[in-house]
């Protein structure tokens, strides 16, 4: 039986492309580093990865006749041959496949381990009715993906959410803390609000470059879930969906314009805004704090570093103001975000109000910095601590010191959750048993989610690790490849 599969060169490269957003480098477990190969009876061919969370699949466009038949192979041969014009996979057995290249005129043969194909998970099923998506929502997931948090330990804010909750219109929205993305104007066919997991193929421009596709949603069921499912031309994409529901967010948005300074930038601002502020001093300390001073005459940012005695200032040509004057501290590189989105209309209330960014129905809220504040004086006497109401609502936009981060809306506390009641100064009474407690529970909660920080920053370290070992391992290939063919050259 011929089980052989000729992939070419055209349809090969994107595919590796594609399916190493998904397939990591470095798993425990040896079948998630392989591509499943799959020709079904009809001589289509299809290439599939997963890293357990999230499937890929490419359909190679033109079909290849032959048996129905089904392989893993190494993601990183596979991906040190996809160099030549074409490549040829022949299945041996379970355990090996046969790779065929071609170097210009010289042909390259290897046998490569290989493991069983029915090792690696199955791909979920996802049916029901499809969503049409198009370029205005290709384009608005991804920037609000940009704008979810890393912080682990809120896990619904790692997502970006397809709020139906207004029947009026639907928002693509997300959030870390410092910043809040919303844009407008969708209708959904849903019931529920979605949440879609900030995974690297959904940033990868090869994903939905017509900006055609199609989603579709399979809720949490007895065989699990729940999953999404996303379809553009030759790819789907499915992954995990988030569960939880996101945080109201909508009393973040400006309530009304009166009384608030407007500031629409010019190109000749933008152009010096993402030049110039980057290049002023504090870039690198906490927050990269910068001060925005709005007058009648126009606007300016300012920024100071630690040590120095006078601020450096930077003049905004290009920016048209309309409102009072007004000073306001935040951090350079939302606003930069903006800048870059095409956000160039600015709304300032005061300097302890999040700013709001907006251009053609797309809104990036910022929240502004502020000083570190002074020591409270002690009081004689404290009056008793009103307990918390047990209905959850959403708490109010933080505006951050900065020596701590800023936060907007973070998910609801729970029904149960109760805050505890502070005694009055003459009350020598002991705390009980259950406060010591619940002051432990709140200790060990910090403590996981300065663990939680400190995970986010080794996984960077690892990943610009396994950037370096790939690039090593690259060579390396090359060199075998290259010596290979020197092999086979007779005098």
């Amino acid at each position: 039986m011929n089980e052989t599969i000729e992939i070419p060169q055209f349809a090969l490269r994107p595919a590796l492309t594609g399916l190493g957003k998904v397939i990591s480098k470095r798993s425990t477990l040896p079948v998630l580093g392989h591509v499943r190969v799959t020709r079904d009876r009809a001589g289509q061919v299809f290439l599939q990865g997963t890293d357990l969370d999230t499937f890929a699949v490419y359909r190679v466009p033109d079909a290849t006749p032959g048996p129905a038949c089904d392989f893993l192979v190494p993601f990183a041969s596979l991906h040190a041959a996809a160099k030549g014009e074409r490549i040829e996979l022949v299945r041996e057995s379970d355990t090996s496949v046969r790779l065929r290249t071609h170097l210009g005129a010289a042909p390259i043969e290897q046998v490569l381990p290989a493991l069983p194909a029915d090792e690696m998970p199955p791909l979920p099923e996802v049916t029901g009715p499809a969503q049409p998506l198009d370029d205005q929502f290709r384009d608005a997931l991804r920037e609000a993906l940009t704008c979810c948090t890393t912080d682990i330990s809120r896990p619904v804010l790692t997502h970006a959410c397809l709020d139906v909750r207004d029947p009026h219109g639907h928002h693509v929205v997300a959030t870390d803390g410092l910043q809040l993305y919303c844009a407008n104007s969708f209708t959904f066919g849903f019931s529920e609000s979605v949440l879609i997991p900030n995974q690297r193929f959904l940033h990868w421009p090869g994903f939905m470059s017509d900006g055609t596709g199609e989603l579709t949603v399979r809720r949490a069921d007895k065989r699990g879930g729940p999953w999404l499912k996303l379809v553009s031309g030759l790819w789907t994409f499915i992954t995990k969906a988030g569960e939880g529901a996101f945080p109201e967010w909508k009393h973040h948005l400006p309530k009304s314009k009166y009384g608030r300074t407007r500031v629409v930038f010019g190109p000749p601002a933008v152009a010096t805004l993402l030049a110039g502020l980057p290049q002023l001093p504090a870039a690198k300390e906490d927050h990269a704090p910068i001060t925005l001073e709005v007058t009648e005459a126009g606007m300016s940012c300012k920024a100071i570093a630690k040590d120095a005695a006078e601020w450096s200032v930077l003049a905004v040509p290009g920016a048209q103001v309309n409102g009072r004057p007004v000073s306001v501290k935040l951090n350079r590189e939302p606003l930069l975000k903006a800048l870059r989105l095409g956000l160039t209309a600015l709304e300032i209330q005061d300097d302890h109000t999040p700013l709001a960014c907006w251009h053609d129905g797309r809104t990036l809220l910022i929240a502004p910095l502020r000083p570190p504040e002074p020591p409270a004086a002690e009081q004689k006497s404290s009056p008793p601590e009103t307990p918390a109401s047990a209905t959850p609502s959403a708490p109010p936009v933080a505006t951050p010191t900065e020596a701590s981060k800023p936060t907007m809306p973070q998910p609801a506390p729970h029904p149960t959750e109760r805050r505890s009641v502070t005694p009055t100064a003459g009350d020598e009474t002991p705390p009980t048993a259950f406060a010591e407690v619940i002051a432990h529970v709140e200790a060990v909660r910090t403590k996981l989610k300065e663990v939680g920080n400190d995970l986010t920053e080794t996984l960077v370290l690892l990943k610009a690790a396994e950037r370096e070992k790939k690039a090593t391992q690259k060579e390396f290939e090359a060199v075998r490849a290259t010596l290979r063919s020197l092999q086979r050259v007779q005098l």
